[in-house]
């Protein structure tokens, strides 16, 4: 047989379904694999219109034209405007016996010489003729066997029952079910084999459907763009019901279309860019805009970035007044070219702006009042520009001028000297209440209990009790005595050998102040502490209750000490001075959540708790936990 005719055969081959086993179900009569169903069956190389390679003369080597199908399902090529096959593809003396005189050609010589007994079987089955090439001529080729005998041998595919029961099978040559037989020429005789068994739901064999099974097809498959494929009552794909590719199919077809009547595929005006409106769609399947609002002032739609909108020429200010704008009164409009709203017109609060807004404003500025009108005896008041309060200092007689007088403790900033120290408390800071009455709430600790005979927390000492350790060989090695507890809860030295600390030590010309009048001696004159020479003349001692020396030490307390010392005060960092031996004293016990070493509110005599910094740098014992 020609190679090219079995390539074309095995390619068909590898197309049909692999078979399976099973009978039709549903009570289908199942369809005969004959020649004639218009399908390519068995070795068929056509079938009616069905070709395995085409209608094409020029796909067989034949020039023009198109090849036929004969009603016994083999190929004419009769029609070709070359019609002799063997020739157009070099079949003669190729070594093969061809059936070229039925191919439009003659006798192939070649059978006459490889049909006889040459030691090689030249006889076989050729799907072009449905024949065995040695034996349609009469030729009986010894080296084959014979056929009738019922033993399969040379190229024989059967003989009677003799055949390979694993390769001569219907569905081994593509067919759903059934069981092929034996010709009398030893060919197939697939008219046994089923094709498929439409009806049973399942789509096998040669059926593109069955039921309502489509395999998995769609009207995409067949250029639908919409419906549903269908299954006809013998297996076939009816596509009939899908919609067409094209506009104004009611189907959005993407890549070609915006829209499609009705459907707009999700979009909107706001998805456009617009900011409302409905969205149309023309009759060339494109978007039609022009219902849709574009952004912009005066468009009768507020959007997110107005505050206010116009409707018709009317301003609409949903609601807003100058009062909820957060101004004191006023009339709020809307601007025409950015709907924002114009607050020009309305008044802000504040000093300054005309109102008296009580109770957090007296007056306003440019207003005077008689004093004698707010409690005092003479002068005239005035509107500070700024607070808008009543200025009284040009009053005269009474508490809220500034200056303490008559019955006054104080009298705004005018403390007359006191502090939160001086009143028994062991820090934080001292005002004045509008009443010229001391105000303590920010004074820190307890109230100073010196003088119960109980060396309270802070106390170094208390009548006889003085702290462990204390002793006049403390600070003069061999010296004897007693230390003793002034009145002021302070240790006193006069009582030791070495006399009064300061004079013993020399402390009264070193040029720091030293809290000698604290310690039973005199005031030393370095305790000026007077601020503005660039000298800190005070230092943190723990025989001061951690107190700086000018805070105590001179003639009159300062709570706020050397105002030099204080510049130190806020950088977060214990402040020293540093005298010409290169010995350092501390000038402030803390500066933020900076401390002395070791200082805690046990190392003060507390019971626990944490020790705090006030805004001063003084020590703030109010979250100590007292005994």
């Amino acid at each position: 047989m020609n190679r090219q005719i079995s390539a074309l055969f095995v390619v068909f081959l590898a197309a049909c379904p692999g078979g399976g086993g099973g009978g039709g179900g549903g009570g289908t009569k199942p369809t005969a694999a004959t020649c004639g169903n218009e399908e390519i069956n068995g070795f068929e190389l056509c079938d009616g219109p069905t070709f395995v390679n085409g209608a094409a003369c020029s796909g067989y080597g034949l020039a023009d034209g198109n090849v036929s199908c004969t009603s016994s399902c083999t190929l004419d090529f009769s029609t070709c405007s070359y019609r002799d096959y063997c020739t157009a593809n070099n079949l003669y003396n190729d070594g093969a016996c061809d059936p070229c005189d039925v191919l439009g050609g003659v006798r192939d010589p070649d059978c006459d010489t490889l049909c006889g007994a040459d030691g090689t079987c030249a006889d076989k089955y050729d799907p072009l003729v449905d024949a065995y090439t040695c034996r349609r001529l009469g030729l009986v080729d010894p080296d084959c066997g014979q056929c009738g005998n019922r033993i399969r041998e040379g190229n024989e595919l059967c003989d009677g029952t003799a055949f390979d029961p694993n390769a001569f099978k219907c569905t081994a040559y593509g067919f759903y079910a059934g069981e092929i037989k034996c010709r009398q020429d030893c060919g197939p005789d697939f008219s046994g084999c089923v094709a498929s068994d439409c009806g049973d739901g399942k789509v096998e064999g040669l059926e593109e459907c069955d039921g309502s099974n489509v395999g998995g097809k769609t009207c995409a498959d067949y250029g639908g763009v919409a419906g549903a494929v269908v299954c006809t009552a013998d297996c076939k794909i009816d596509a009939t019901a899908c919609v067409e590719p094209g506009c104004n199919n009611g189907v959005l077809e993407a890549g070609s279309e915006e829209c499609d009547g009705e459907d707009l595929g999700g979009a909107s005006c706001t998805s456009r860019g617009f900011v409302a409106g409905e969205l149309g769609c023309t009759a060339n399947c494109d978007f039609d805009e022009a219902a849709c609002v574009a952004a912009g002032c005066q468009n009768g739609v507020k959007e997110s970035t107005e505050d206010c909108e116009f409707t018709d020429g009317v301003a609409d200010l949903g609601g807003a007044t100058c009062e909820s704008l957060g101004f004191l009164q006023g009339e709020v409009t809307c601007s025409p070219e950015s709907c924002k709203y114009d607050t020009s017109a309305c008044v802000a609060a504040g000093c300054g702006n005309g109102v008296v807004e009580s109770p957090a404003e007296e007056c306003e500025v440019g207003q005077t009042k008689l004093c004698n009108q707010l409690g005092f005896t003479s002068g005239d008041a005035t509107c500070d520009t700024q607070s808008c309060k009543w200025v009284k200092t040009a009053c005269t007689g009474g508490c809220g001028n500034g200056v303490k007088d008559g019955a006054d403790q104080c009298d705004g900033s005018d403390l007359g000297g006191a502090g939160c120290g001086t009143l028994g408390f062991s820090g934080g800071s001292l005002s004045c209440n509008a009443s010229c009455q001391y105000d303590t709430s920010r004074c820190s600790g307890t109230v100073n209990k010196c003088g119960n005979g109980v060396r309270d927390p802070g106390e170094v000492c208390d009548g006889t009790q003085i702290q462990p350790g204390l002793t006049c060989a403390s600070f003069d090695e061999g010296a004897t005595g007693t230390v003793t507890c002034g009145t002021n809860c302070l240790p006193n030295f006069t009582g030791c050998s070495f006399g009064e600390l300061c004079a013993a030590a020399d402390w009264y010309s070193d040029g720091l102040c030293d809290g000698c009048n604290q310690w039973g001696g005199s005031v030393d004159p370095a305790c000026e502490c007077v601020g503005g020479d660039g000298v800190c003349n005070g230092y943190v001692d723990p025989l001061l209750g951690y107190r700086n020396s000018c805070d105590v030490g001179g003639s009159t307390p300062r709570p706020n000490g050397d105002p030099d010392c204080a510049a130190a005060c806020g950088d977060g960092q214990i402040a020293a001075l540093t005298l010409e031996d290169g010995t350092q004293f501390p000038v402030e016990p803390c500066d933020g959540t900076a401390f002395l070493s070791g200082l805690t509110c046990q190392k003060l005599g507390f019971t626990g708790g944490t020790l705090k910094c006030a805004a001063n740098c003084r020590l703030d014992t109010s979250s100590c936990t007292p005994q």
